[in-house]
């Protein structure tokens, strides 16, 4: 008897709960049919890059032509402009991070947007002639994106190729003869009289010159890879120290396909492969691969 009357009870409070509960969720279901519903706004999408690497050298997923993608973690600025803005507005880009449009903060809501990019990260007041100093970062490949226009909040993910921008010098030394890898290994390979600064148009995605003060790098092994502003020749030479003895080469007097080499180009690679004997340095051939062919040159020096 006790357990029913009890039953009877909680029935009875629940059922009085439900009275109470049911005119208001009605009334919230009637307010949410209402015609005074603002749908979110657009500018709330996702906002998500789609990137392309033409061919060149690593730290993002490159194959061995320099072509390929980021991967997550890899970071970009984007440089954004509107045509309500006066200033352009940079954003630090993280792959593998979910963006929103609200999240750019681009002071607009509709629109087109115009945006370019580089890798790795720059931070600069000047975007339109920005420096890059090679002494600062020997060994970093720097890419640019061509600026892309896209409406503001949509959800498609916006197309950014990249391409190299500075030129690749290549050095490979090969044993011949009684010449063995490991004393190739103590060589000491320098490249010299080069100037050291590549002027950036960020927004643009673009190469303007090269400037600065004359530089040299160096490395020590079989291989160097020397990432070089894109300029004229001049005097830039490339020397091979081994064993108490040096050979230099002066770029200005190598040929490709018979033609003088005048300059080294943005997005371009020139290889020198030396066979290296006891008492002979032999180029076996240059070349320029990956990004653009640049042609072959082959010579014969002898110490």
């Amino acid at each position: 008897m006790y357990f029913c009357a009890e039953f009877i009870r909680q029935t009875m409070k629940y059922t009085q709960l439900w009275a109470v509960c049911l005119p208001l969720l009605a009334a919230c279901a009637a307010c949410s049919n209402s015609d005074d519903t603002t749908p979110a706004p657009s500018h709330n999408d996702t906002f998500r890059i789609a990137d392309i690497i033409s061919p060149v050298v690593r730290t993002p997923q490159l194959d061995d032509n320099g072509a390929g993608h980021f991967t997550a973690g890899d970071k970009n600025t984007l440089f954004f402009r509107t045509a309500q803005a006066e200033a352009p507005h940079s954003f630090t880009y993280t792959h593998g991070t979910e963006y929103r449009w609200s999240d750019l903060n681009l002071g607009i809501n509709d629109g087109e947007v115009t945006l370019s990019a580089c890798y790795p990260t720059i931070e600069s007041a000047t975007p339109k002639h920005h420096g890059w100093d090679i002494r600062q970062n020997p060994q970093t490949d720097l890419l640019l994106a061509q600026p892309v226009t896209a409406p503001y909040g949509t959800e498609k993910p916006i197309a950014l190729s990249f391409g190299h921008v500075l030129h690749q010098l290549k050095v490979n030394l090969q044993a011949e003869g009684s010449m063995s890898a490991e004393q190739l290994a103590k060589a000491h390979i320098t490249c010299s009289n080069v100037l050291s600064t590549a002027d950036l148009q960020l927004l643009e995605g673009r190469v303007l010159s090269a400037s600065g003060e004359k530089c040299s790098l160096s490395a020590e092994g079989m291989k160097a890879a020397f990432l070089l502003p894109a300029q004229e020749v001049g005097d830039i030479e490339v020397a091979i120290a081994l064993g108490g003895r040096t050979v230099t080469y002066r770029l200005a007097e190598c040929e490709v396909n018979g033609q003088k080499v005048t300059s080294l180009k943005s997005g371009h690679v020139l290889s020198l492969t030396v066979k290296v004997s006891e008492g002979t340095f032999t180029v076996t051939g240059q070349e320029i691969t990956g990004w653009e062919n640049q042609g072959d040159i082959n010579d014969t020096i002898i110490l």
